[in-house]
Order: structure tokens, then sequence, then C-alpha cells
């Protein structure tokens, strides 16, 4: 009778307990690590996209302010600087774009003194901001100059040279106002809102500047003192009719860089349309003007 060999019943018991995974085994979890990796990534391009879709609405949102912000403040200052004298402060406008006279960039002063029919320069307050190449008008209560072109920079702190003589006298305190030419315009290729300064000088470029990109729309729309609405849209407005605006109604319509969304078919108040799967953000403003008679 054999004896029984305890030492190799307990060596073959600790193999058997230290053996690895079988095959069947193995292939179950490789299948499913697999499951957990593709459902992660899943997760992962899910997110992205959302992500991606989400920071397109907020750069449209982020244009279309930016444009109104721009529009609202600048067409509220229409007219500022510019005597009553001058009628035309807008001198063209349509549903796509309006130019104005304005004091664009806030320079004036006034007179210490008396400047006299026959005088070649103004003795001011401060002539800081005045440069070659911009256009001025000197106001007062009575009268106001036309406009005079400046063709040389102030001979010191206190004095504006003229191109030419004064034809009439304004007196001591009269405002000296640097009025510009304003252009606002939407380009619907490459969708940009676009503004151009005049007369050329080292303050302004002359060259159309972007404002904001990825705008989508744009449209003016002009009404007089009783709130009826003023010319028609796609039409240029008349001398007439301009001379009649009071206030202007501004709307911008920002636009995803990507499509983020169904495609649908969008149509605007001038009959074109946009068919594509971007988002829109809608702004209005309705702007009174302050300084148009």
């Amino acid at each position: 009778m054999k004896s029984f060999d305890m030492r190799g019943f307990l060596k073959r018991n600790r193999l058997n307990e230290t053996a690895g995974f079988t095959l069947i085994e193995l292939m179950i979890a490789m299948v499913i690590g697999l499951a957990v990796i593709a459902s992660l990534y899943q997760s992962y391009i899910f997110m992205s996209d959302l992500n991606r879709k989400q920071g397109g609405k907020v750069d449209a949102i982020q244009n279309a302010r930016n444009a109104m912000d721009i529009l609202t403040r600048d067409l509220r200052m229409i007219g500022s600087g510019a005597p009553d004298s001058v009628s035309a402060k807008i001198t063209a406008a349509d549903d796509k774009s309006i130019t104005y006279l304005a004091n664009f960039w806030n320079i004036s002063t006034e007179l210490s003194a008396r400047a006299s029919n026959g005088d070649g320069t103004l003795t001011v307050v401060s002539s800081s901001g005045f440069i070659d190449g911009q256009n001025i008008y000197i106001c007062n209560d009575s009268g106001a100059s036309a406009v005079i072109l400046l063709d040389n920079d102030p001979t010191d702190g206190t004095t504006i040279d003229l191109p030419a003589n004064l034809g009439a006298n304004y007196s001591n305190g009269c405002p000296v106002n640097v009025v510009d030419t304003v252009t606002y315009e939407y380009e619907g290729s490459p969708n940009e809102i676009k503004r151009t300064l005049t007369p050329v000088n080292t303050l302004n470029s002359g060259n159309k500047e972007v404002l904001a990109d990825n705008i989508d729309y744009v449209q003016f729309n002009y009404f007089d003192s009783s709130g009826t609405e003023i010319g028609t849209v796609g039409t240029a407005l008349t001398a007439g009719e301009i001379s009649s605006i009071q206030r202007i109604k501004v709307l911008v319509v920002g636009l995803s860089p990507d499509e983020d969304g169904p495609i649908v078919t969008t149509t605007y108040g001038d009959a074109s349309t946009s068919t594509d799967g971007k988002s829109r953000i809608y702004l209005e403003s309705d702007i009174k003007l302050r300084n148009v008679s």
C-alpha cells in the first residue's frame, strides 16, 4: 500500500492556487475593457462636440453684443459738434449703412479771445488734439463758421492756424469743435461691420476698419419725430427723408462660426435668406438722436 505524500499534495495545491487566467477569461476581460474604453471615448466625443457648440454660441453672442455696443454708442453721437446751421448731419442712409457728421474723437476747445473778421489764427483755451487735416467749426449763439479744413498743426498750445482769414466775428468763449464724417456699413461677404472715418489724417486713416465679424445680418430702420418709419428696406433714403430722421432702430444678428444645430432656412427683413445649421443671436437697439433737430 502506497503511503500518502503530504508534501507533494500541498505543492500541487499551491500551484493550482497560483495558476493564471484561462484564455476565455482573458478574452472576456478584453471585451469588457474595450466596451468601457468605447463608452468613455463616445462620452469624450459628445462633451467635446457640446463644448464646441457652446463655444460657438458664446462667440456669436459676444460678436453681436460688441457690434451693438459700438453702434449704439457711436450713433448717439450723430451731429455732435456740428452747428445748427448744418442741416445735413446725416448725409446718406439705407438699411445697411449710414454716413453722418460727429465729433467722433471728442476734440473741442473754446476761444479765449475774440476772433475777428480777417484773422488768420484762433486764440483758444487749448489746442490739444487739433491737427492738420481736421475739419472744424467755430460756433456761437448767433451764427457759426462754415467748415474749415486745417492745413497745419497748431503752432503752440493756445493757437490754431487757419488756412484762410476769417470772414466773420466770433466772440470770446465760442466753442471750436472737430467734426468727422463717419460711415458704418455692413458687408454680407465676409459678414463684417466696418467703419470709415474721414478726412484722412493721423487719427483717421480713411480705411475701412473691421469692428465685428461673424455678423449674419444688419438692418437700420429710420423714424421721424412722430414714430413713423421713413424709407423702404433695400432703398437709399432721399435727402428729404434723411432730414426728418429722429430715431434709428438697429438689428444685429450674430452668427456662430460652425454648424451647431439642425439645418434650417432663415429669412430676413430684406427677403435675403441663409440656410445652414449655425446658431443666430438677435439683438435690437432703439436709438434716439440727441444732436439732430
